[in-house]
């Protein structure tokens, strides 16, 4: 029993006194951008490369793969001080160190005197830009080489784990239409909003009542059309790639409850006539779900005749 007691002892006491002996986080390379699920063509996006878990880095060589026939390398970024970027040496002819198709690199040397680098460190930023429809990852390459240094200045090539990131590029399309009354008559200058999620895009209705958006990534969205004097109007729509979905959207003047599109004197004879009745209806012009006595103001400061 005492000698179990002593081996335990020993075991704890190393544990807190050589606690890297208990313990090391392999090294990693690691890619991350923002969200990828949904770009479309000619949109660009960062990709960030971190070293992470690295003692004593003094360089690398990182490969970056990358389907060029979706993607497309916009530029590149070493974002390390005092560090020589081996693929930008003038003079250099070696395609070892040039970027190909497919592939971008991070070809890189701390500077002389330079104290080599610990922790996490971000090393470089790779833009792209989405050329196409489809879906593909992408990963650090497995040729990719990270230098240590120890105190003795003798190199070292260490091991390391590294992640791919998936990206979507969807198809887009379009939508158009034309906004009129009820006696399709064009209404100017509504504003057309088509929303998906927190995304809005917006546009305004010419003099003849046209609007078109283009450049819309497919999928389901709801068109909103406001315009000051007539009720909002809302549809669902889908975008489908390559295509443009064209609507007729008919407003209808605030409290026009016979669509004829004047506020009358009939209109408030028609809603008078069925005041305390319930339910969402063209004579609860306030949409409150009741037709009372707002229902009765709300039309008589819109009389037009």
């Amino acid at each position: 029993m005492a000698k179990k007691f002593i081996y335990f002892f020993i075991l704890i006491s190393l544990t807190f006194c050589f606690p890297a002996l208990t313990y090391a986080q392999e090294a990693s390379v690691q890619l991350s951008s923002g969200d990828l699920s949904s770009l479309k063509p000619q949109e660009t996006f960062t990709v960030d490369i971190t070293v992470d878990n690295i003692d004593n880095l003094v360089g690398g060589y990182i490969v970056i793969n990358y389907d060029s026939t979706l993607l497309q390398v916009e530029g590149k970024t070493l974002n390390l001080q005092d560090t020589t970027d081996f693929t930008s040496l003038e003079g250099i002819t070696n395609t070892s160190l040039k970027d190909s198709e497919g592939s971008v690199l991070l070809v890189f040397g701390l500077d002389k005197n330079i104290a080599p680098l610990s922790g996490s460190q971000t090393i470089g930023t790779i833009t792209f830009k989405a050329l196409k429809k489809g879906s593909s990852t992408i990963s650090i390459g497995s040729e990719s080489i990270l230098v240590t240094e120890d105190l003795n200045m003798t190199l070292n090539e260490v091991t390391f784990t590294s992640n791919s990131i998936n990206y979507t590029v969807l198809g887009t399309g379009g939508v158009s239409g034309t906004i009129t009354d009820s006696n399709n008559s064009p209404i100017s200058n509504a504003t057309v909003e088509v929303v998906k999620g927190e995304s809005i895009v917006t546009t305004t209705a010419d003099s003849n009542g046209v609007f078109n958006i283009n450049n819309l990534v497919e999928g389901n969205y709801t068109l909103n059309i406001k315009c000051d004097g007539y009720y909002e109007y809302s549809q669902d729509i889908t975008i489908i790639d390559g295509q443009t979905e064209n609507v007729i959207s008919e407003l209808t003047v605030e409290g026009d409850v016979n669509n004829d599109c004047i506020v009358s004197l009939e209109d408030l004879v028609l809603t008078a006539n069925e005041y305390g009745n319930t339910g969402n209806n063209s004579f609860d012009v306030n949409k409150d779900g009741i037709i009372d006595i707002l229902d009765l103001i709300f039309i008589n400061r819109r009389l037009t005749e």
